[in-house]
This record gives structure tokens, C-alpha cells and sequence, in this order.
């Protein structure tokens, strides 16, 4: 109860009388302790004291105790640490309380064996993360707005610049000017008049931009140039005036758009910070991701713990090829990697441990008296109340309805109590539920009437069995 009343702010206020209530129920609690221990020393002996579990638990948190009293009244900050060791008084109870000792030996034996499942889990999580390291490397990545201009990331459907209002067109220079927004060192000759075939853009600088990229997730032509996708350099032929508000330029599908895009609206003197509502491109990805066998055992960590795996299972199922941007449900076949794991690297796991523990206590609590696991945590009244069920039950009750005399009845008797027909009602039962299974949204005419058919056709024979 004392170390449940312990508060930052006993320093200040009127808890500094508390506090000094506190430190005396403390000191007086260390001197209970030590009596205590310098009685079993006398009584049992030291190796007999010192060589018991509980007993070493009870000097260490006498010692400790005796620590923190000194560190506080001395005033050496450095041993104040070891006051939060008094939180394993609580633990001097256990040795008090037979089933309760039973218990946590019980959990300290199976440690070997918990770590033999833990091992068997890891191989299965192994297994699993180099699945979704095939599956998955690269495909988290996504083109969204920068964090420092936004609550998080998110991705990017459709990319604009916006123009303030009241803008006109010699002052859109410092938002969206289509001087500034074209950037000639990516466009080049594109969208010039004059220029042979339409002009080219810059293959220089668009190397630069996308840099590792190249000849991985963006394609390169026999001249060692980019191959962009067809709507990447629009916006360098888009005309601009004052009458729009919005400069837009495309729907963000590959990576090679984020990164231009990015780009040709990076921030410098020219523009304003209003241009960029939700902060510039950027292309990135998840912080939990499949691009190698460590973070997908992290990844798979996170889904087997249910902490966070819905964002994981989100980033999965919405993933298509490398390079492109991800989209809603695109990839559906993932629920069936996460469901497949679920249950074998999840439930299965936590039954494994779940029976081992279970396994251990019934061990230890028969070598501690022959009675079984639930036996021992029962009082002397409980264990007689459950003998007597165990009596009552394990007495076979007469059959309550004897074959009748009358031939017909008899006959109907004989058929009743045959296997068979236990089997036959059993099927039917099974029949009216896939019946019932069958209803569903925006049903038919004729489905809604054959539906209703069938529950007449067992209701009457469920009837007739029960006659």
C-alpha cells in the first residue's frame, strides 16, 4: 500500500508531509524486514537460508531496501535508481502462498521448454518473413507528401499547384508561374516553338533526378536515357494564366513522375509557401516494410501481436509492382499470406506455449501432493464438493423411456433409437443450415421462394421426428 502512495510532486505542496509519513512507514518496514531475516539465520541456518530461492529473494529486497534508505538520506542521486527495486516486495508474499509458489515455479521450469517453442516460432517467422521479402521487397514505397508539412504520409492521388487568390499574372510568379513551374533545365526544348519533332527534354538533369532508379525500376533506351511514362512531361506543354487557380499536373502513378514532379516544384526564392498546401513530393515508404528478412520478422511481429498490423496488412494489400503507386485493394491476394500466418504463426504458437505452461503445472503440482492442477488452488470444501459431482456424475442414469408394448409404437421405437437415424437428423440439421447460408443481399424472386420451400420442408420433418 506505501509504495502504491509514492508521487513525483511529494517534494512540493502539502504532500510533503505524506512524504515524510512515507519514509518513516519505510524505515520501519526495512527494520521488520531485517528482524526477520537475522531470525531465519538463527533458525535455519545460513546454507539452508542461502540456499533457497525465496529466502535470497527476501535478503536481496531487505538489501535493497537498506540501499535506497541510505541514497536518500545521503543524498547520492546515483544509488536513488536501485529505490526502484522495492517494487519486488510484493514478491515475498508468493513464498507465503503455497498455490501461488506453485504457480511461478511452474512458469521458471517450463522456461527450457517455452524456449523450445520459441525457437520453433522463430523458424516458422523465418519462413514467412523470406515469403514476404518475395512477395512484397519494394512495393511498400509510395509517392506522398513530405512529413514536415504534414500530420504523416500520405499518398498522393493527384498532384496540383495552387494559386492564391487574387493572384494575377505578373505576381503568380511567387506561387505558380508557369516560368518557374516548367523548369527548362528538365523540360529542355520540349513544347518550344520551332523545335524539331516536338523538342526533347533534358536528359542530364532527368538522370539526376532519378538517379538509382535507373535501369531498375525505370526503364532506359539504347542511348543510356530515361523512358518515362507518357503523361510525365505534360506539365511542360500546359499553358498557365491568371484566370486559373490551380496548375495541375497528373494523376501520380510511377515512381518517375513523383520524382520529377517533385522536382520542378522544389522550393526556392521564387516561390511561396502557399504554394505548397500539403508540403512538396517525395517518393518513400512505410517505417515497416518487407525490403529485407529483418524488418519482416518486425513486420510480422507487429500482425502476430495485432499492434499495428492493420497499417502492415493496409500497405500490403494496396501494393502493386515496384515502381508504381500503390492503390486500394490492388493486390487481395495478400489476406491469404496474413491469414495463413495468423493462424500458424499466431494462434498455433500462443497454444504451443499456452501448453507447455499447462503441462509444467500439472507436473509440479503432483510431485508437490498427487492432487492435480486445480485441485491444489481448492479449499478443503471445494475438494469434497468436487468429488461429489465427480461421484454423481460418473453414476449412469437408467434409460427414462422403456420400448413400448404396443406393435406399432414398438416398431417406431426401433426405428427412433437406431444409429442411423441419429445420423439421418444430424444430416438434415446440416442441410438447414447451408439452406440458411444461402440468403444474401439483392436476392431473387424465385431464390426468396425456394428458400422459404425448403424451411417448410424441414421445419415438417423436424416435426415429424420429434412426434
Amino acid at each position: 500500500m506505501c509504495l502504491t502512495l509514492e508521487d513525483k510532486h511529494l517534494n512540493a505542496g502539502k504532500k510533503v508531509k505524506l512524504k515524510e509519513i512515507l519514509d518513516c512507514l519505510e524505515l520501519i518496514f526495512a527494520i521488520l524486514f531485517t528482524m526477520e531475516m537475522l531470525m531465519k539465520w538463527i533458525g535455519f541456518g545460513l546454507w539452508d537460508y542461502f540456499t533457497s530461492f525465496w529466502t535470497v529473494l527476501d535478503f536481496i529486497i531487505v538489501v535493497i531496501s537498506w540501499i535506497g534508505i541510505g541514497a536518500n538520506a545521503s543524498g547520492v542521486t546515483s544509488l536513488r535508481s536501485m529505490r526502484t527495486l522495492r517494487a519486488l516486495r510484493p514478491l515475498r508474499a508468493i513464498s507465503r502462498w503455497e498455490s501461488m509458489k506453485v504457480v511461478v515455479n511452474a512458469l521458471i521450469h517450463c522456461i527450457p521448454a517455452i524456449g523450445n517453442v520459441i525457437t520453433v516460432c522463430c523458424l516458422f517467422w523465418l519462413v514467412f518473413g523470406i515469403m514476404g521479402v518475395q512477395f512484397f521487397s519494394g512495393r511498400f514505397f509510395y509517392c506522398g507528401y513530405q512529413a514536415d508539412h504534414s500530420a504523416g504520409h500520405d499518398r498522393v492521388a493527384n498532384f496540383s499547384c495552387v494559386t492564391m487568390e487574387n493572384d494575377t499574372l505578373d505576381d503568380a510568379q511567387h506561387s505558380c508561374n508557369r516560368l518557374w513551374i516548367q523548369r527548362s533545365e528538365i523540360c529542355g526544348t520540349l513544347g518550344l516553338a520551332g523545335a524539331p519533332d516536338g523538342g526533347e527534354p533534358n536528359n542530364t538533369v532527368l538522370k539526376e533526378i532519378l538517379g538509382k532508379h535507373l535501369n531498375k525500376t525505370i526503364k532506359i533506351d539504347e542511348n543510356e536515357n530515361p523512358i518515362l511514362n507518357e503523361h510525365t512531361l505534360d506539365f511542360c506543354t500546359k499553358l498557365f494564366d491568371d484566370t486559373h487557380e490551380e496548375f495541375y499536373f497528373g494523376e501520380v502513378e510511377y515512381v518517375d513522375q513523383c520524382l520529377i514532379w517533385s522536382y520542378a516544384t522544389r522550393r526556392d526564392n521564387r516561390t511561396a509557401d502557399e504554394s505548397f498546401v500539403n508540403g512538396q513530393l517525395e517518393w518513400t515508404r512505410p517505417l515497416i516494410h518487407f525490403d529485407n528478412s529483418g524488418m519482416a520478422m518486425l513486420a510480422l511481429l507487429q500482425v502476430a501481436t495485432f499492434e499495428g498490423w492493420m497499417e502492415v496488412m493496409e500497405a500490403a494489400t494496396d501494393a502493386r509492382e515496384v515502381g508504381q503507386q500503390p492503390a486500394t485493394d490492388a493486390n487481395l491476394a495478400a489476406y491469404w499470406y496474413f491469414m495463413i500466418f495468423i493462424l500458424v504463426g499466431a494462434f498455433f504458437i500462443l497454444n504451443l506455449i499456452v501448453g507447455v505452461i499447462i503441462e509444467s503445472f500439472q507436473k509440479l503440482s503432483k510431485s508437490s501432493g498427487g492432487e492435480s492442477s486445480i485441485e491444489i488452488l481448492m479449499t478443503d470444501e471445494q475438494k469434497n464438493y468436487v468429488k461429489t459431482m465427480r461421484t454423481l456424475f460418473s453414476t449412469k442414469p437408467k434409460k427414462a423411456a422403456p420400448k413400448p408394448h404396443n406393435h406399432i409404437q414398438g416398431k417406431v421405437y426401433d426405428v427412433v433409437t437406431k444409429p442411423a437415424f441419429e445420423l439421418f437428423v444430424f444430416g438434415l440439421i446440416c442441410l438447414n443450415m447451408v439452406a440458411l447460408a444461402c440468403e444474401h443481399y439483392k436476392q431473387s424472386q424465385e431464390w426468396i421462394d425456394a428458400l422459404l420451400y425448403a424451411d417448410v420442408i424441414f421445419t415438417a420433418l423436424f416435426l415429424l421426428g420429434k412426434v
